[in-house]
């Protein structure tokens, strides 16, 4: 028994500041957790972190549609945030079409 499954999902430019990683290789445990590749369609939720900063995306199927959050926390800073000083704001979430792949 594997761990999770990888999902054929496209590559996306992570949208950090000054950052020119990419979030691919995504994976989730809504699968049989055989280490199988997985189109979108079979899945409700997969996530991946960023090539180059780590910052964390998640995308989750809510009501028919995708949702995207971001977690800027894990290695860059948030930039949406005004100054250094500024409490950290919640995840970034986009409603975003996802088709499967």
């Amino acid at each position: 028994m594997g761990m999770y499954d990888t999902i054929s999902a496209p590559a996306e430019p992570c949208e950090a500041t000054e950052c020119e990683g990419t979030f691919h290789g995504w994976q989730s445990k809504d699968g049989p957790c055989q280490l199988e590749t997985l189109p979108i369609a079979r899945v409700g939720n997969y996530y991946t972190g960023c090539s180059v900063c780590m910052c964390w995306a998640e995308y989750t199927l809510r009501d028919d549609q995708w949702v995207r959050e971001i977690d800027w926390c894990r290695g860059h800073p948030d930039p949406h945030r005004t100054s250094d000083t500024d409490e950290p704001d919640a995840p970034a979430t986009a409603d975003v079409g996802r088709g499967e792949s």
